[in-house]
């Protein structure tokens, strides 16, 4: 589940968002999702995609990058387009895992009127609560303009 909030702006946003992930080797991933929602008298579609690779030592893999393609397409004439590059690391502390780490966001923004492009830089927090048989997550991505959280509920498949 995903929230977003932009400073002085009172119209939060909440979007479940219910993904998977597939982890091909021992070093790469792939995630996706799709998503549709109706909110305002607007529905809106949400395509994503992407994948990660793990490096570092064999034994660790503590560094990950990773490559997401998102599209948001909209009834109510509005486009909107993005690639975020991501490089972050792994540290466990007792039994929590915490990610720290740098990511670019390259978007097209288009309703139809005109077309914008743009890039936001920010800095990645996450940690993992491991509870069980479950995993519980909590991200936040932030920079001076905007601040984006989000939590998570991991089940692994073997």
């Amino acid at each position: 589940m995903s929230f977003k909030s932009l400073p002085g702006n009172n119209n939060y946003q909440y979007h479940p968002d219910i993904g998977f992930g597939y982890k091909v080797s021992k070093n790469l991933a792939l995630e996706g999702s799709v998503f549709s929602h109706s909110l305002g008298g607007s529905s809106g579609q949400i395509i994503r995609g992407g994948v990660q690779y793990y490096f570092g030592s064999s034994d660790t893999l503590s560094w990950v990058s990773s490559l997401k393609k998102v599209n948001y397409k909209s009834i109510k004439n509005f486009n909107l387009n993005n690639i975020t590059l991501e490089i972050s690391k792994w540290i466990k502390y007792r039994h929590n895992f915490f990610r720290f780490g740098l990511g670019s966001n390259f978007y097209t923004k288009d309703n139809f009127l005109y077309k914008q492009r743009g890039q936001i830089n920010f800095i990645l927090l996450n940690t993992i609560i491991p509870l069980k048989i479950f995993q519980l997550g909590f991200e936040t991505r932030m920079n001076l303009n905007m601040f984006f959280y989000s939590f998570s509920f991991q089940k692994d498949f073997y």
